[in-house]
């Protein structure tokens, strides 16, 4: 019996260190997919993104609910000034916590006017605290922090 159960285990052990593989892939093409629409204005990838319960901190200190952001999005998602922009993730590591995540990644910003000729670059320390719920990873907590232009050029 002994042999037996341990026969088991040690054929189950690929399999949850394959789910912890998985469940960090998950996470990372749901950032890299969120960035890319949100680089667009999509208020879709925000609402998919986002627990209802958020609590965002931005980097200028405010703190806002999944509600107030939404709103945001929605409200300037409509002007067009001509720019483009453009947000990507960089040095992203994922800690899995059984059914949550903690996320940190220095998140890149350009924007672009339209002949593309770079208007501003920036970059933000981010992370994110994500809760796996009905078989879905959200973003349950968010802190940015700006990084001062200096110490954010790519090296």
């Amino acid at each position: 019996m002994r042999i037996f159960l341990l026969a088991i285990a040690v054929f189950m052990l690929p399999s949850v260190a394959a789910g912890d593989g998985t469940q960090e892939e998950t996470i990372e093409n749901l950032l890299h997919t969120f960035l890319d629409g949100a680089s667009r204005g999509d208020v879709a990838v925000h609402e998919r993104f986002w627990a209802e319960e958020l609590v965002y901190t931005s980097s200028s200190g405010t703190r806002f609910g999944k509600a107030e952001l939404l709103r945001g999005v929605r409200e300037t998602r409509g002007e067009d000034d001509g720019q483009s922009h453009r947000y990507w993730a960089e040095d992203t590591h994922i800690m899995l916590l059984d059914h949550m995540a903690i996320v940190t990644f220095k998140l890149r910003a350009e924007i672009r006017a339209e002949n593309q000729a770079l208007v501003e670059e920036s970059a933000y320390f981010n992370t994110g605290t994500f809760r796996l719920k009905d078989g879905q990873w959200r973003a349950l907590a968010w802190q940015a922090t700006r990084i001062p232009a200096a110490e954010a050029a790519p090296e």
